[in-house]
């Protein structure tokens, strides 16, 4: 039988290579070079341990890696359970660098600056304080709320903050050095002017004060009639109805 190809459907030299490694391979395995590899195939050994292989693949694959050391929490499965490609199944929480989003109000947000010192106080914590600072300020309100949402970063660990707790945090929006503070239970107004009851040698005596600036803790003291000085007892509670130079016994 003459057999005759087209110049197109010759074979090339790629199909001429392969073929002579199938030869070169048939002849090995009749000389019994690869007795081992045939024997391998026949047993069923070759598709085990392919077998082995996947499987090692698939279960190095179950391990996930975190980016940061931590703690999980919101765990949603159990042992055993299946998941799903994609499906959100713990929280990773790093505790040494807590940080709080506050809001705060539309005309106090001009005044808080990136890097302005804070104090945060915990309800849960028995009201312990922890200072921190801000770290990042939005650039857009909430039209609803009239608020802005600053971030605020906690220098001083976890020390038992947990995520999701509450917290009152008081940020520093401008600083006034060597100035007198007063609390501001102890300002009472008597015929319009600002007064507070300074204690002196048990005495309670009527100090007239110009107040400052004040915050929802202190009144800054600017001038007072008697030099009220720093480190003075002055009185926050019962003295409404006091009068000046009365007898009192500080508790």
């Amino acid at each position: 039988l003459n057999t005759h190809y087209p110049e197109s459907a010759k074979p090339g030299p790629s199909f001429k290579k392969y073929t002579s490694r199938l030869d070169s391979l048939a002849e090995r395995i009749l000389s019994g070079k690869n007795r081992s590899e045939v024997l391998m195939a026949t047993s069923g050994l070759s598709q085990a341990h392919t077998a082995y292989r996947k499987a090692l693949l698939n279960y190095r694959r179950t391990f996930f890696w975190a980016p940061f050391s931590g703690v999980i929490g919101n765990l949603n499965i159990k042992e055993n359970e299946y998941v799903t490609a994609g499906e959100a199944i713990a929280m990773l929480y790093d505790l040494s660098k807590i940080k709080l989003e506050v809001s705060v109000l539309e005309n106090e947000a001009p005044l808080v600056l990136t890097g302005a010192k804070c104090t945060a106080r915990f309800p849960a914590l028995n009201g312990r304080s922890v200072t921190g600072k801000v770290y990042e300020k939005n650039t857009v309100l909430n039209k609803e709320q009239h608020t802005l949402r600053v971030g605020i970063l906690l220098q001083d660990g976890a020390q038992g903050i947990l995520p999701g707790m509450s917290a009152e945090v008081e940020i520093t929006a401008r600083a006034y050095e060597e100035t007198l503070l007063v609390p501001k239970e102890a300002v009472l107004e008597r015929d319009e002017r600002n007064l507070v009851f300074v204690v002196r040698d048990s005495v309670a005596n009527w100090c007239y004060i110009t107040p400052g600036k004040r915050n929802n803790r202190y009144v800054q003291v600017l001038d007072s009639e008697f030099n009220l000085k720093a480190g003075e007892p002055v009185i926050i509670d019962g003295h409404f109805n006091l009068a000046h130079g009365a007898k009192v016994q500080p508790e």
